[in-house]
């Protein structure tokens, strides 16, 4: 038998009640159950506030947690830490209000493209392989002349002086 989804409210319960706050706990399974694919290290926390307007049914809410991933520059392990809000409204009519869409969709959203273990990261060396964190090599950083935008620049610069 399916457990009930944790995010599934009755919107009768909640204009009764005039508003109702929600806070839910997510684990691994929790999560992908929701679809929510991404490596999380650890729980996901999510609090979900519910106000009764005239005609419509307010959602305000937010989800916070952290990743497991690798800085994009020196490979090491990181677990960025992510907070994200959740804003949606719901027609007052509806029976049940299931916002599980609404918590995946701000969750996945939030996972970053590149994370790095800090912002002056230096990476590795493209020599060796050096952690330059940990202590520097030696090598000069090799940049390719095809990397330098400006390289005609400078050409032209050289050619124009006396």
């Amino acid at each position: 038998m399916d457990k009930p989804s944790p995010f599934k409210f009755s919107s009768l319960e909640i204009r009764d009640k005039g508003g109702l706050v929600a806070d839910r706990t997510l684990d691994a399974e929790a999560l992908a159950s929701l679809g929510a694919e991404a490596p999380f290290a650890g729980p996901v926390d999510v609090r979900l506030e519910f106000f009764v307007g005239e005609s419509d049914v307010l959602l305000q809410g937010t989800a916070q947690g952290k990743f497991k991933d690798t800085c994009a520059r020196c490979l090491i392990p990181v677990t960025p830490a992510f907070k994200t809000e959740l804003d949606q409204v719901y027609p007052k009519e509806v029976e049940d209000i299931d916002v599980s869409g609404e918590v995946r969709e701000s969750v996945m959203l939030v996972i970053p493209d590149k994370s790095v273990c800090k912002p002056d990261c230096k990476g590795l060396c493209v020599t060796c392989g050096q952690n330059l964190n940990e202590k520097d090599c030696g090598h000069e950083p090799a940049v390719p002349e095809s990397f330098n935008k400006f390289a005609k620049l400078k050409e032209l610069k050289k050619e124009k002086k006396p």
